[in-house]
């Protein structure tokens, strides 16, 4: 059980690429539960390893992650961790190697210098099956709909096989602990005025704009593979709570640092 109310956590690295099978054969005779099972809760665990265990489970993932290779951090909270400060951007504007965003709190201008993370995650319901045949028809209906230019992402976002996939960008900065949450929502004004109608559009031009700025450091692989080929494979999120999940990771691996140096 947990003593008090202290809770342990253990973050993966943001770089490193966790497979759950893998993980989930560590540590499921030592927790006493199935391998299926602990598959299933890595795999929609959203960088957190452990979340809200006590010291004998810390020390099992912490073992797995070192057999394993992979880099990790430990949260330890008193209670729940706290949840991330999320900051939804209206419009977002891009100027010499900076973005200006609008928030619903007043706007702020985010050097791309200053951005330590990028995460990409798309949220969307399954289409459900279709026969083959039918669902070529749908998707080139659906792409003629969301008015998608030609492109590796577009193509990706379309063969996803998501109802009205919605791609979410979260930004973390040095600056201020806050998440920015870029989405399909968010107006660009000067790329409207370059003539992208697509909300969509706009959201993945924008992606192509900034990538090639950023630091190497603060493009997460998901973010990386999606920019550069399209590929939406480990950037789906089937659940929602796997999404808020992965906000929060990234709440905790970045900003808390953040805020602990203000």
């Amino acid at each position: 059980g947990v003593t008090g109310d202290r809770q342990h956590h253990l973050l993966l690295a943001p770089h490193e690429i966790l497979k759950p099978r893998e993980f989930a054969c560590q540590v499921a005779a030592q927790l006493e539960r199935t391998i299926p099972d602990e598959t299933v809760r890595l795999r929609y665990c959203g960088g957190w390893l452990l979340r809200g265990g006590d010291e004998q489970e810390l020390a099992i993932h912490l073992r797995a992650s070192e057999a394993l290779d992979l880099r990790c951090r430990t949260l330890i909270t008193e209670g729940p961790p706290e949840p991330p400060l999320l900051l939804r951007v209206v419009e977002a504007t891009l100027g010499d190697g900076t973005i200006t965003v609008s928030t619903p709190h007043g706007k702020r201008s985010v050097p791309l210098a200053a951005v330590s993370a990028v995460d990409l995650g798309i949220i969307g319901r399954p289409q459900g099956s279709l026969p083959p045949k039918e669902a070529e028809m749908k998707r080139h209906a659906e792409a003629m709909l969301i008015g998608l230019k030609q492109g590796a992402q577009r193509q990706g976002l379309i063969e996803s096989g998501l109802k009205r996939p919605n791609p979410v960008l979260a930004v973390a900065t040095r600056d201020w602990p806050e998440i920015l949450v870029i989405e399909r929502g968010t107006r660009f004004p000067d790329l409207a005025a370059a003539g992208g109608e697509q909300a969509i559009d706009n959201l993945l031009d924008f992606i192509d704009r900034i990538a090639p700025d950023l630091d190497e450091a603060a493009i997460l692989p998901g973010f990386d593979r999606f920019w550069r080929q399209g590929v939406t494979e480990g950037v789906i999120r089937h659940r929602f709570e796997e999404h808020l999940a992965r906000h929060g990771w990234l709440y905790h691996w970045y900003s808390c640092d953040a805020s602990s140096r203000q």
